[in-house]
């Protein structure tokens, strides 16, 4: 039975709420509440489940902090990486502009790096 849908945009709050845990660290609960707590989706929880999920997926966290800002870290990495390619891409078609291109290089260059060294170190951590 669905009580309450938190909104993917309230989930911060709400998980805020069920731990105390600081700002920076509330994307990183809810994705181990979506992967490790509840393997599924936020949208079907009651508000008792959905705090309970919260409050476990923060012992996870503080069990094994290091591990899981790495691999936060590494994820924002791949990211950055993925947006930096895709702009040199689309620059590379549209503005075949030297300056340009090798501002966007450079910024491909330095995503890789941290990619890189992100996966480095959750390498060490897993």
């Amino acid at each position: 039975m669905q009580v309450e849908n938190p909104t993917p945009q309230g989930n911060a709050a709400l998980i805020a709420e069920a731990t105390g845990a600081k700002d920076d660290i509330l994307p990183i609960l809810e994705e181990i509440m979506r992967s490790e707590v509840f393997h599924s989706t936020l949208d079907w929880q009651s508000a008792a489940e959905f705090r309970s999920g919260a409050r476990k997926a923060y012992r996870l966290y503080l069990a094994d902090k290091a591990f899981y800002d790495a691999n936060a870290r590494w994820r924002r990495s791949v990211f950055r990486t993925l947006v930096a390619e895709q702009t040199l891409a689309q620059l590379r078609e549209q503005l075949p502009a030297a300056k340009v291109i090798a501002a966007a290089e450079a910024a491909l260059e330095s995503a890789r790096f941290e990619e890189a060294a992100a996966r480095a170190s959750l390498g060490e951590i897993s």
